[in-house]
């Protein structure tokens, strides 16, 4: 799955990835520098706040690193970097459910700076969790198997990031400790808390970008993201305020002032996750049919101007087949059958006959009147018979001028014009003189 766009089409989620890969790598250096130079204030934000450990920090410089590696479209590097920030994240959670300690966490550095907690310079479950979800976003991006909808699984896990990350922040804006740290476990530190929050974005966004298409600018599996980074975030602001409650309830067992919310919490967290893809999945279906009323659009435009093209193309033909037929020193006619009416007559009628086309069409029987006396019988008979048999002919008779003092002797060649079911309706011929 190459991430690298076309000349020309840098998308928004696009540069979203790179601006949250860069960050990401940004923050993971600062804090490293911080660890190497002894700068606490890198390190540590505040006294107030936890640090963030070596390992987190050395975490969101190869995942940063990592997805900006993918936006290039370098595979393997990505799935470096992948592949050690999911274990380094999965190792961790395995040290704290199996209560191991495998050397992980002092390994590269030696923490000068810890703070109160069961496990002293161990990044925090929370922590962990995250970077196992990071790890495996970059795996399935850049893998080379067949993964089931990777860009929805990308996008579900780019949501959980950026799900705990905004859990983790929240509770530092409202000081609920319950919120960013996992019982006596190690906290998430406050920046660490931004920087998932910056890796939440960038691997939603290149999940997003994958599935963008000329016809769609939202893929299809959004409301599944959007609906469960929702989700957890109200179910975790849920478990925090309970545990908040809880605490409270310890301290002041016999008080009435104490507000308990979480339960209201936990009902509105899941109306409003289901509203929100609700209104997301509402939103694509009228997109896309915005999308195909444009398209529907779109071919008729293209279809009346083809048709204007070929109008255009055959008024040019007519005009210069008229240009032709004025021009052509025979007469052409076209004469309906059986009363022999002319219902065409070429400009050339003047110059032979002396009968302007106008007059000559002005009276219907022009053709069988100006036949020579001694001929008329004998074409009218022969043409009879060539229509009982369908056949063409051609015949040399004589013609009247319009001064009814002399006439012309002209070859007529005609054919037969015949409609849907092969009756004769009229006589087209050209008569030279």
């Amino acid at each position: 799955m190459t991430m690298k766009p076309s000349p020309g089409n840098v998308s928004t989620p696009y540069l979203l990835a790179i601006v949250g890969g860069a960050l990401s790598s940004i923050l993971g250096a600062a804090v490293l520098i911080g660890w190497y130079t002894h700068n606490v204030a890198l390190i540590q934000v505040s006294a107030a706040f936890v640090p963030m450990q070596y390992n987190t920090a050395l975490g969101f410089l190869l995942s940063g690193l990592g997805l900006l590696v993918v936006t290039r479209g370098s595979r393997n590097a990505g799935m470096a970097c992948g592949i050690f920030v999911m274990l380094t994240g999965l190792l961790t959670l395995a040290e704290y459910i199996l209560g191991l300690d495998l050397g992980i966490d002092q390994l590269l550095m030696q923490h000068y700076i810890t703070v109160q907690t069961s496990h002293p310079g161990r990044m925090a479950p929370n922590t962990a969790l995250c970077f196992s979800l990071t790890g495996a976003a970059l795996v399935v991006l850049t893998t080379t198997a067949k993964v089931w909808k990777p860009s929805m699984i990308v996008g579900v896990l780019g949501s959980l990031i950026l799900g705990l990350g905004s859990i983790a922040l929240v509770g530092y804006a409202l000081n609920l400790e319950t919120a960013y740290g996992w019982g006596e476990l190690t906290r998430m530190a406050v920046h660490t808390a931004g920087g998932f929050m910056f890796l939440g974005m960038a691997v939603t966004s290149l999940a997003w970008h994958r599935d963008i298409s000329g016809s769609s600018r939202l893929p299809s599996w959004l409301p599944a993201p959007v609906g469960l980074g929702v989700m957890i975030i109200m179910i975790s602001l849920w478990e925090a305020f309970e545990s908040h409650e809880l605490q409270l309830l310890k301290q002041y067992p016999h008080t009435d002032d104490i507000p308990f919310m979480s339960d209201a919490l936990l009902v509105i967290g899941i109306m409003l996750a289901v509203a929100l893809s609700l209104a997301v999945y509402l939103t694509q279906v009228a997109r896309n049919r915005e999308s195909e009323v444009k398209a529907v659009n779109r071919r008729l435009t293209a279809e009346i101007d083809e048709r204007k093209m070929v109008e255009e193309a055959l008024c040019k033909s007519e005009e210069h087949i008229r240009q032709v037929v004025e021009t052509v020193p025979d007469i052409l006619y076209t004469t309906s059958f059986p009363d022999f009416s002319t219902t065409y007559i070429s400009p050339a009628i003047e110059y032979l006959l002396g009968f302007t086309p106008e007059q000559w069409l002005a009276d219907p029987e022009s053709w069988v009147k100006q036949i020579h006396d001694e001929d008329r019988e004998q074409v009218l008979t022969m043409a009879r018979e060539a229509y009982e048999k369908k056949e063409d002919f051609v015949l040399k008779y004589r013609m009247w001028h319009k001064n009814g003092k002399t006439f012309r002797w002209f070859e007529d060649r005609a054919s037969w014009e015949c409609d849907s079911e092969g009756n004769a309706v009229a006589l087209q011929g050209i008569m030279t003189d």
